[in-house]
């Protein structure tokens, strides 16, 4: 019962609490209680994912409805002891580690699970670093309240935007020296990128001793990346959008999906890196966020279709296509909003109308089906 379970997570010398196999506390203990700033009766019945809003060390995600955790508790095998960031609404962020025992227990179903963890480091709130990589580099200090644009020579601001690529997970060095200066052998161009490496932290971080850890940049071996946890990039941003519109879409939750768009939408303000001489993989990457803003743009039109509004649709179409004029998903959409605004007697059609394709220098021959207008169906 309840109180049995109040009195094993009692026990425990560590902050624990139990969870059962719909993610929802059952129990937790004051030690939680004291590092959380949560008390039980609080967190009774709450998903722990919307309590702790987890990620891994390298900024993917951990606390979710998809959580891996109970994934290897229903198959019989317990998580290894691990670490994640946990980010509480009700106390400071903090890097944590974690340990899983499941319970069986006879009669409810899915495998509860007593969950113990360790406070290990606080991470500090006031200190972030913000990159727009879409439509051209620009690279934001905040410190405290006051954020200050760096103003990075070129060569730091490439080595800067290839460890943000790749959704900042380390990078062996070999993979960035090619990527950098692809015509150069390695060990002529290792000793240019360890020099713009020291450079770039301490610009970043000036008054970070010698041989501190840097709170932005990770080196694993001889891989070298970003702090997610104190990092943020419109791409990570806009990659982050585009899987829950997915979700939401799979789960049939279209209101959230179209809200999840937008935001995808609205970060895009252009190629990715825009003016840089970029190596085969990054142009890749160009490619990819390309046809992720597009597909969103696309669906949002779709959703806004569907649900009988041609006004909305154009709007997100008319984005897509002052990015991309030549699209002919984009104009096939235009030309379905605006059969739909006739119909429904608007007597006005979408504001993308034949001149922005113009302005935007699509062909004629796109817009000559709607000489005259759609007729109405017999």
């Amino acid at each position: 019962g309840g109180s049995a379970r109040q009195q094993l997570v009692a026990t425990c010398s560590d902050p624990a609490f139990v969870v059962d196999g719909r993610q929802r506390v059952i129990a937790w203990n004051p030690d939680a209680d004291a590092t959380l700033g949560l008390s039980d009766s609080a967190a009774q019945g709450v998903p722990c994912y919307r309590l702790l809003r987890g990620v891994c060390l390298d900024g993917s995600a951990r606390c979710s409805p998809d959580c891996s955790v109970f994934s290897a508790l229903r198959q019989g095998a317990p998580p290894p002891r691990s670490r994640a960031l946990w980010h509480p609404p009700t106390a400071s962020p903090m890097e944590v580690e974690t340990s899983v025992l499941g319970l069986p227990l006879a009669g409810l179903g899915d495998p509860h699970a007593l969950i113990f963890f360790r406070p290990l480091r606080a991470l500090e709130r006031g200190s972030r670093l913000r990159l727009h990589l879409l439509g051209g580099f620009q690279a934001v200090l905040k410190i405290g309240e006051v954020p200050r644009r760096l103003e990075l020579r070129p060569q730091l601001a490439c080595v800067l935007a290839r460890l943000a690529l790749g959704g900042g997970i380390p990078r062996a060095r070999d993979l960035l020296l090619e990527s950098l200066w692809p015509d150069e052998p390695p060990q002529d161009a290792w000793p240019r990128l360890r020099f713009l490496l020291h450079d770039l932290r301490r610009r970043l971080e000036p008054d970070l001793p010698p041989r501190a850890a840097s709170r932005f940049l990770v080196r694993e071996g001889e891989a070298y990346g970003l702090r997610r946890d104190c990092t943020w990039s419109d791409v990570w941003a806009l990659d982050g959008h585009a899987a829950r519109a997915r979700r939401c879409l799979d789960e049939g939750d279209r209101d959230t999906a179209a809200r999840e768009l937008r935001s995808l939408i609205a970060l895009y303000r252009g190629e990715l890196l825009r003016g840089f001489d970029l190596a085969p993989d990054a142009l890749a990457e160009r490619e990819r966020v390309r046809c992720v803003f597009l597909n969103a743009v696309v669906a949002l039109g779709r959703l806004e279709l569907e649900r009988g509004d041609p006004e909305a649709a154009s709007q997100a179409i008319e984005r897509g296509m002052i990015e991309e004029p030549y699209e002919p998903r984009l104009h096939r959409l235009w030309m379905r909003a605006y059969a739909l605004a006739v119909e429904a007697g608007s007597g006005t059609p979408p504001a993308i109308a034949p001149g922005l394709a113009e302005r935007a220098g699509a062909p004629h021959a796109l817009l000559r089906p709607l000489a005259g207008g759609p007729r109405r169906p017999v």
